[in-house]
């Protein structure tokens, strides 16, 4: 490893050393986290565009891979998303 002079001391150091010291504790989270986890989760009135795409992808699938409207299948999907999340908060 390369070593590098000090400016304050003039004395030659590894670069092992000139790096900043770790607590022996580690944080895993940032602070209120924990807090944030334990809150519960809201319904929101819009599906998350990943649910979509997937349940959009298995239209897809179950027509075999065939030609067809990827719009209509993602608009299909985002409408079911919506009817399922309207039925479960109700």
């Amino acid at each position: 490893m390369a070593r590098k002079r000090t400016a304050d001391s003039g004395n030659l150091a590894s670069g092992a050393s000139l790096a900043p010291k770790r607590s022996a504790h580690r944080r895993v989270n940032a602070p209120g986290a924990e807090i944030k986890a334990a809150q519960p989760r809201t319904v929101s009135s819009e599906p998350v565009p990943e649910e979509i795409a997937r349940l959009a992808y298995h239209y897809w699938e179950k027509r075999g891979f065939a030609a067809g409207c990827p719009e209509e299948d993602w608009l299909r999907a985002e409408s079911e998303l919506r009817s399922r999340q309207i039925a479960a908060s109700a």
